[in-house]
């Protein structure tokens, strides 16, 4: 994991490690890294922050010999769609769809 301080105050951190499912279900292999987790306060963001923490990472995952990285975002949430997007190309697309317990429960 890199964490991004200013200051000696944490403002945001990238985790990267092995394929994860949770990260893309279609490419899942030895060769494959996985951004797992991203966040920078809203206070950093546009400042290069999260660009930082992303170069750190696939260095990390190049010195260790993968060829690829998948990170999983949600497209509607804007400002990560946007940052991943600048990055990263879209291999797969899916949908989740949760539904409450409380409607899946009968009543009698």
């Amino acid at each position: 994991m890199y964490l991004a301080c200013v200051g000696g105050t944490p403002v945001g951190y990238m985790r990267i490690g092995p394929a994860s499912q949770g990260a893309c279900g279609i490419i899942v292999d030895e060769g494959t890294a996985s951004i797992t987790g991203a966040y920078a306060l809203p206070d950093v963001r546009r400042r290069g922050v999260a660009t930082a923490l992303l170069q750190g990472c696939l260095a990390w995952a190049a010195a260790r010999g993968y060829v690829r990285c998948a990170v999983d975002w949600e497209s509607a949430n804007r400002e990560a769609n946007r940052f991943w997007r600048r990055h990263f190309v879209p291999v797969c697309y899916a949908l989740m769809r949760v539904v409450d317990d409380a409607l899946a429960t009968p009543t009698a």
